[in-house]
């Protein structure tokens, strides 16, 4: 069943059914017991089919103010098919538990966290910085937004690390190989691929 259904979407480059009606008519369709048995036979699998590594990449404006004639308005969002996002977030999920329990992450590290640093979600480099500045030492924040950064990375340094610093090894590492081998996409403007 589980190859049957993704080869039924391949046939899309987009999901069938807007992903927003799907979760309106969950109750109704009992789809949650099928996208179980789907997630976890990827996991069990060790791969992500190819089908579910598909993106169609559609260019969006900006801002609504720019100038939609202008190319440089836009920017390409790549839409994967909710199978693949759910996915995504279920190994997400068990990663962060994993580098948690494991103790694998920055002290210091906000992004990527399940729980807040203190009860009221401030971080705790901010208590420091008043008794610094009382005296008179200088302080300095850096913030880095790496939500791009995993266009840029090497895959193979990626497997390297996951595998050497973070401790994913065996059938995780294999999934993990999977989801980031021989993933497509087509661009699509206009209704034109």
């Amino acid at each position: 069943m589980y190859r049957k259904s993704l080869s039924y979407l391949a046939n899309y480059r987009q999901d069938p059914i807007p992903t927003w009606l799907v979760k309106r008519l969950t109750e109704y369709l009992a789809v949650a017991p099928v996208i179980c048995q789907l997630c976890n036979a990827s996991l069990q699998s060790c791969s992500l089919p190819a089908s579910q590594k598909h993106a169609v990449v559609q260019p969006r404006l900006k801002k609504a103010s720019l100038n939609s004639e202008d190319v440089n308005s836009y920017r390409p969002i790549s839409n994967l098919s909710f199978l693949s996002k759910f996915v995504e977030r279920i190994v997400a999920s068990r990663f962060v538990n994993h580098a948690e329990s494991n103790a694998l992450f920055p002290v210091n590290q906000s992004a990527y966290r399940s729980r807040p640093f203190d009860r009221d979600g401030s971080h705790p480099c901010a208590e420091r910085y008043p008794y610094a500045a009382d005296e008179g030492k200088v302080t300095a924040l850096v913030l880095l937004d790496l939500s791009s950064a995993f266009d840029t990375v090497d895959h193979t340094t990626l497997l390297n690390v996951l595998e050497r610093r973070v401790l994913v090894e065996g059938s995780a590492l294999a999934w993990f190989q999977s989801y980031l081998h021989d993933r497509s996409q087509v661009f699509r403007a206009n209704g034109k691929d």
